[in-house]
């Protein structure tokens, strides 16, 4: 990359910012915001000051589920025998009402698409964001946005395997974990050239120094192999251009699945092997919150830097090591640089380094 794409304004909703209490449905722990899908877009990007927007050229905007709730009034509607149902339910079902009015709040006609890659969903947009910006020099909104607490979600990720039932909810990296918590929410970010955001006189959040992406499946829903995902995680931290000593912490996927906790920590092991670095998952806070999960987590990582700060594990009472860099409290820093990993379904893997201004 040879100008730097930076981070100049970001917004986000999450259970922590909606007030959603931690809850079970269908015995199965969730985070469920009392918002519909289209007012939770619509509510984050309005966080976002116009100065920001008038200039956006592209948005991506990408989900992994749409509006169940739409979906299941047109399932509904069919198995009553009707042939027809609201056309406002169909546009939601299918999210192209939303698009239409997230393109309505923009002063442009931009470019408007959608990336899905599973759980790593976030991370890869801010991926085809960053080239998109570097390539055309244009001003890109990235976002996604899921609503996921649904019963068919719901059934879905248990009958995989995925979904905690404990007695207790048990975050990232404990020893008892046993899945993770269906969470809710969206974020957006706009990115550009370091030279554009000069121009415009925005001050930055934050430069992306660099992202990857690489799939291997080698299981359908377990995480790609150690080896590979190391590879990948050095490859990132070597295009960046940063040392390992640089590295306030690993911002890590971690959604409390047995197997995808212990193939991230024995990545992050091998990678920082002789190297003081942190890791913590924000998934004990506000769950798994599948496609906006990586945006979410690195405008949260960005936010508890600009305070000299790293967030740590919650609900972590006995971590899967003995390893002090395990996060079990708030922790200082006075470095700037983060590493953000992202693991999906089918083996697609997407990791970030991002410093803060």
């Amino acid at each position: 990359m040879n100008e730097k794409i930076v981070i100049v304004a970001s917004a986000y909703s999450d259970p922590i910012t909606e007030f959603a209490d931690l809850k079970k449905k269908r015995n199965l722990w969730t985070f469920e915001i009392g918002l519909s899908f289209d007012d939770l877009a619509k509510k984050t990007l309005n966080k976002i000051p116009e100065e920001f927007l008038e200039d956006v050229e592209t948005v991506i905007f990408s989900t992994l589920n749409n509006d169940e709730s739409a979906r299941a009034k047109i399932y509904e509607d069919v198995s009553k025998g009707k042939d027809k149902t609201r056309p406002s339910t169909v546009l939601s079902a299918s999210s192209i009402g939303i698009r239409m009015s997230l393109c309505d709040m923009l002063k442009t006609n931009p470019d408007i698409f959608n990336v899905q890659s599973a759980c790593s969903t976030g991370i890869k947009s801010l991926e085809v964001g960053v080239m998109t910006a570097a390539l055309k020099d244009q001003v890109v909104l990235v976002g996604a946005c899921d609503k996921m607490a649904t019963d068919y979600n719901l059934v879905f990720f248990n009958s995989l395997g995925a979904l905690s039932k404990s007695e207790n909810y048990i975050g990232p990296f404990d020893k008892n974990r046993s899945g993770f918590a269906m969470g809710e929410g969206a974020a957006f970010m706009v990115i550009c050239k370091e030279s554009f955001a000069v121009k415009k006189g925005w001050t930055p959040l934050a430069y992306v120094d660099a992202v990857v992406s690489a799939a291997k499946a080698v299981h359908p829903t377990d995480p790609s192999d150690l080896q590979f995902i190391s590879d990948l995680t050095e490859k990132c931290i070597n295009d960046s251009g940063r040392s390992k000593k640089d590295f306030a912490h690993w911002n890590a996927h971690a959604t409390c699945t047995p197997s995808g906790d212990l193939v991230e920590y024995l990545t992050f092991s091998s990678v920082f092997k002789n190297t003081n670095v942190p890791i913590s998952s924000f998934k004990g806070n506000i769950g798994h919150t599948m496609g906006p999960a990586g945006l979410i987590e690195v405008i949260r990582g960005i936010e508890y830097i600009q305070k000299n700060e790293i967030f740590f594990n919650e609900r972590l009472t006995e971590p899967l090591e003995k390893d002090d860099r395990i996060l079990t409290s708030l922790q200082k820093t006075d470095k700037r640089t983060f590493l953000k990993c992202s693991f999906g379904f089918g083996g697609r893997n997407s990791i970030a380094v991002i410093t803060v201004v």
